[in-house]
């Protein structure tokens, strides 16, 4: 995790949690693993403050004028970091993953996608093939997400019992501190802090 990054509602920064380790490296260790063990993720790690950017040149009255972003506390960053390893390397080591799957990868990025459009398009024109692309963007794709399916596709692709506990409970009791201090509970859609294994699960 990077340094100087914006602490979440709790004002906890990374150097802080770093303080931490260093001061007791196995009693930092033994919290994160009695998360994994019990299937446990605390309730305030997982509560995040939104902070509303205006995009340029918009509306500011149209709400859709605004770019959320949600700001996590440290302590639950690391957890979602440790769960998405952890997803991310049974997804890839039981090659559940499409190979035409490209965001966030090791080893695959966008490059690797342009190469083998490019490619398929110079052996089309090669062979005097017509070759036509549709270009789809999927509008609130992260908010959209029903974790009901997320659910589900766990349990399809038989993700291992502690991995599925601490991602149900995750799930669950998740809350946002709106301007102002209100809190909202939700239960659709996955900030994109969560950038994790969950993104594989739903698009594979």
């Amino acid at each position: 995790m990077k340094r100087g990054g914006a602490p979440g509602y709790d004002g906890g920064t990374i150097e802080l949690v770093e303080e931490c380790y260093f001061t007791d490296s196995e009693w930092f260790t033994q919290v994160l693993n009695t998360c994994f063990i019990n299937g446990f993720f605390l309730e305030n790690w997982k509560r995040a403050e939104v902070i509303l950017i205006p995009k340029e040149g918009k509306d500011l009255k149209d709400y859709k004028s605004y770019r959320s972003i949600c700001l996590l506390p440290v302590w639950g960053k690391m957890l979602v970091k440790l769960i998405a390893n952890r997803l991310t390397y049974f997804l890839e080591e039981n090659q559940i993953l499409n190979n035409n799957e490209y965001g966030f990868r090791k080893y695959n990025s966008t490059i690797n996608a342009l190469q083998g459009v490019t490619e398929f398009i110079g052996e089309s024109k090669a062979l005097n093939k017509v070759t036509c692309m549709v270009s789809v963007d999927i509008e609130n794709a992260f908010n959209s997400v029903r974790w009901s399916n997320i659910k589900q596709l766990l349990e399809k692709y038989k993700v291992s019992r502690y991995l599925g506990r601490i991602l149900d409970n995750f799930l669950k009791d998740k809350s946002v501190l709106l301007t102002g201090g209100t809190r909202w509970l939700y239960k659709q859609g996955v900030p994109q802090w969560v950038l994790f294994g969950t993104n594989h699960v739903v698009t594979s």
